[in-house]
């Protein structure tokens, strides 16, 4: 039964149907992206999140430079890229400068030995 209804609606609408569901996959998946980039953020450690953001932040900047391209409402989309392009590049500049390592308990507990560090009422 399933066959024959997907064939019927291929004689309908022909070849249209299967490129509107690659376009469709493609349209979602670019917009998968940055949801996903906000979930990996939240659940990565550090290192992974780091790695994570600099491949996809570098993949998606040509990307949008591809859409820009063509585009017949050029001021829209340019704006548009534009504030994206700002923010990529935020996200490349502060995964690139992230701390390798993060401080451990302990090591906090020891420097607050030194004397710069404290506060008055520590002393």
């Amino acid at each position: 039964m399933k066959t024959k209804i997907r064939s019927l609606w291929l004689r309908l609408f022909g070849d249209s149907v299967r490129a509107f569901g690659v376009v469709s996959l493609i349209f979602l998946a670019s917009m998968a992206v940055p949801a996903l980039m906000i979930v990996l953020s939240a659940v990565l450690p550090a290192r992974a999140n780091r790695v994570v953001n600099l491949v996809v932040a570098s993949v998606e900047i040509p990307y949008l430079a591809f859409n820009l391209v063509g585009g017949s409402w050029l001021f829209y989309y340019g704006l548009g890229l534009g504030l994206e392009l700002l923010l990529l590049a935020f996200i490349l500049r502060s995964a690139w400068t992230w701390p390798r390592r993060t401080a451990s308990p302990a090591t906090m507990a020891t420097s607050l030995d030194r004397e710069s560090l404290r506060t008055p009422q520590q002393a």
